[in-house]
């Protein structure tokens, strides 16, 4: 099969490119790291597979409009607000 062929079915079967797929499940892997808190942007950056803090940081505000501290801070607060009301 060629490679042309292979990322048209791909397409097709998902609705996306390769490599906007391997964004999307980096992305939703970092969310999660995020929302434990334990680790740095910069750690959470690596972990997912990007090498420089700040690329990983324009991809994720270009996919999610927050930054990935904006995005802690608001799960944060989200938390902290859902505590206090029970």
């Amino acid at each position: 099969m060629s490679v042309s062929k292979l990322k048209y079915i791909f397409k097709k079967l998902y609705g996306c490119t390769v490599n906007e797929y391997i964004i999307n499940l980096r992305l939703e892997e970092a969310k999660k790291i995020l929302e434990s808190g334990e680790n740095s942007i910069a750690d959470v950056a690596r972990l997912v597979g990007y090498k420089k803090a700040g690329s990983f940081s324009r991809m994720f505000k270009r996919e999610t409009g927050m930054l990935p501290r904006e995005y802690r801070k608001k799960l944060s607060w989200s938390t902290t607000r859902l505590i206090h009301s029970v």
